[in-house]
């Protein structure tokens, strides 16, 4: 039997109380101090530690994304049981810089007692929702932990944390509606409030992830995902995103549940999930719209390999092929430049970081199709039996635009020629070079 409270202390505090907490355990006092007076212990309920955790030493305590989050001095005391740990550097919350963790730790007639507190991490500090959120939970995984030797989550689940110049509000926003989502991540409907349903699309409304949003306080957001036809893996993971402030802008924490590296999909997820929260913080802090629901689509599949579709698109003697006369670089961070028309026009692209099986440029300037300008074109390459599938979208290009009818004419054509390049060499690609 496990009993919680979780409170503000208020006697003699003032107006901003510190945190505590109580838990009731199933187990003898020793039991429960011992998860806390080792790192590998404290790694067990809380987050990778490091160091020594004798009166004195120092114990240094990561986030799960691998950057520190924690430096922490063991404080002597007199109280056998009792755990001092006196918060020297907070890399994430830095409030926490200067603040006192307390345990401590008492025989009960039927297991024990936890008085837990947190000194100075009080209702004022920016973090307090995020922070009491998060010791609850880390206090449930510690019952568990001494209670059955088991942690009701998966600890290596991916996790992110990211800077964002942006107020929390902003980040929040971006989070909490559908067209915002569809702005950072791809094409989404239904209703981003609590209890609403998330629907997802990737590529086709069969391939759709189904999520429902969990009640949550003010800073986080959680999705539980319910389908997932391309990704079976993700059902029943949940996914978290807490959002602080953090100087003049915000910290966002995101976590995964659930999707940890046992999965089959987990690096191709990994990656994804690595590009799509850069595309979060680009999106809040540029306000810059970067999908589009009636965007230009097609989809292909060749006999080609994935690596020779790739290839294609990632050497300017490879676009040259399928497309038009290209020039400059098709690596990562280049500037790519396709002419057309003699030179009269020309498209320069900025070539985006991505995962391993996508590539994206992002349209700088088209002279006759300045529509173009602020567009990005994505291919995403997957294996499919022997060969492969091209899923290609033009970001942007929506019917609204003048250019539309011709550049869909266009894109038609050419989609084609590139899926007739790799698959025999020889594509239909404009031959007039400026």
């Amino acid at each position: 039997m496990t009993t919680t409270t979780d409170r503000t202390q208020t006697e003699g505090m003032g107006a901003a109380p510190d945190f505590t907490s109580t838990r009731t355990f199933a187990v003898p006092a020793s039991a429960v101090l011992a998860a806390l007076r080792t790192p590998e212990a404290i790694s067990l309920w809380w987050a990778p530690a490091t160091g020594t955790a004798a009166p004195g030493d120092t114990i240094e305590v990561a986030s799960r994304s691998g950057g520190r989050m924690l430096a922490m001095r063991v404080e002597p005391t007199e109280e056998a049981g009792q755990v001092i740990w006196s918060v020297l550097e907070a890399d994430l919350t830095q409030e926490w810089a200067g603040t006192t963790i307390v345990f401590a730790v008492e025989d009960a007639p039927s297991g024990s007692t936890l008085d837990f507190r947190h000194d100075g991490l009080t209702a004022a500090c920016e973090c307090f929702d995020m922070c009491q959120e998060g010791w609850g939970s880390a206090l449930d995984r510690l019952v568990s932990h001494v209670e059955s030797d088991e942690v009701p989550y998966a600890r290596d689940s991916f996790q992110a944390a990211k800077t964002v110049a942006a107020s929390p509000a902003a980040v929040l926003a971006a989070l909490r509606s559908p067209e915002a989502i569809t702005s950072w991540w791809t094409p989404t409907a239904g209703s981003g409030e609590d209890g609403g349903t998330l629907e997802v699309s990737f590529f086709g409304v069969d391939e759709t992830v189904r999520m429902h949003v969990e009640p949550a306080f003010e800073h986080r957001v959680v999705w539980s995902v319910q389908a997932a036809p391309l990704t079976p893996d993700w059902v029943g993971t949940t996914i978290y995103f807490d959002v602080a402030e953090a100087g003049d802008g915000a910290m966002l924490y995101f976590r995964h549940e659930g999707l940890t590296p046992a999965l089959g999909c987990y690096d191709m997820c990994h990656r994804g999930w690595t590009h799509y929260l850069d595309s979060l913080v680009a999106y809040v802090e540029g306000g810059q719209l970067a999908d589009a629901p009636d965007s230009f689509v097609a989809t292909h599949t060749v006999t080609a390999s994935p690596e020779t579709v790739l290839a294609a698109l990632r050497t300017t003697e490879g676009v040259s092929g399928w497309w038009g006369p290209a020039s400059g670089s098709a690596d990562t961070g280049g500037t790519l430049e396709v002419s057309f028309l003699g030179g009269r026009q020309v498209i320069r692209m900025h070539v985006e970081p991505s995962s391993e099986r996508r590539v994206v440029w992002s349209v700088e300037g088209a002279v006759l199709t300045p529509d173009w300008s602020d567009t990005t074109i994505i291919f995403d390459v997957e294996a499919t039996g022997d060969g492969s599938t091209i899923r290609f979208r033009h970001q942007g290009l929506t019917p609204a635009l003048e250019c539309f009818d011709m550049c869909h004419e266009g894109w038609t054509h050419y989609v084609k020629s590139l899926v007739s390049y790799v698959e025999t060499g020889r594509g239909q690609a404009s031959r007039e070079a400026s």
